[in-house]
């Protein structure tokens, strides 16, 4: 949910809150019903969150294969949700 809000282009985004109302605030929201996403390959416009996939820019394998199986457990699990670095729409 969070790499699917912060992809969203600014304002579109339409979250539900747990009894499937509408609302604008974050807090209560429990899940994106649509909103305004460019594809970064090739240009399109995506607007239902269910059409989305998440993937990790780095594959987890090529992080694993490149050093990332030294690291302890806590920092694995940082790098594979880090929203701001790892993960795309």
């Amino acid at each position: 949910e969070e790499a699917l809000y912060r992809g969203a282009e600014s304002g579109t985004i339409v979250l539900l809150d747990k009894d499937k109302n509408e609302t604008t605030d974050k807090n209560p929201a429990c899940s994106i019903k649509s909103g305004k996403w460019i594809d970064p390959y090739t240009g399109k416009e995506i607007t239902k969150s269910r059409s989305l996939d998440i993937d990790h820019i780095v594959p987890l394998s090529l992080a694993n294969d490149s050093g990332a199986d030294k690291w302890d457990s806590a920092k694995k699990q940082e790098f594979a949700n880090d929203v701001d670095n790892n993960l795309l729409a």
